[in-house]
């Protein structure tokens, strides 16, 4: 009997294929087919869908409209059915916070600083000695706003 989503009534061809695709083990259960560089990647007459998404479809049915499939091993490769559950965006932030795994770190830790903690160190004092934050951005590469957040500690409060 065919199985039925949102991405597509899916026939039994389909679904063994799916299957074989999937290594098995105690814990994670890793898809072995093609990805999208993180995520597992399938495809259902000739639409990519997420492998993990599908999983979830064979196993439990329709994925209701605006829930995402998460999961709670944190590996995005895994369609272990036992390790996805439903949720909303919201959810799925709130899950990536607790349990640490927000990509935008702090100071150098995040993906888009241009500063170190060393630079922001020199902006704070030479900002106190009266340099323009126009000045300091021209040296340092980044805007004035971004040197006036530094110097003001609204943003790397975590430097001294």
């Amino acid at each position: 009997m065919p199985a039925r989503g949102r991405e597509a009534v899916i026939c039994s061809c389909q679904i063994e294929r799916f299957w074989k695709r999937v290594s098995r083990s105690a814990g994670c259960w890793l898809w072995t087919g093609a990805s999208d560089g993180r995520y597992g990647q399938a495809h259902v007459n000739k639409k990519p869908v997420k492998a993990h998404r599908l999983s979830w479809i064979l196993s439990f049915g329709d994925i209701p409209s605006g829930l995402l499939v998460l999961h709670r091993c944190d590996n995005p490769p895994c369609v272990n059915p036992a390790h996805l559950f439903l949720g909303t965006s919201q959810d799925n932030s709130d899950d990536k916070h607790a349990k640490g795994r927000n990509r935008s770190g702090i100071g150098e830790k995040c993906h888009t600083a241009v500063l170190c903690a060393s630079l922001v160190v020199e902006i704070r004092r030479r900002h106190q000695q009266g340099e323009s934050h126009a000045r300091l951005a021209r040296e340092f590469g980044v805007s004035p706003s971004s040197i006036g957040r530094a110097a003001t500690r609204e943003t790397w409060r975590h430097v001294p």
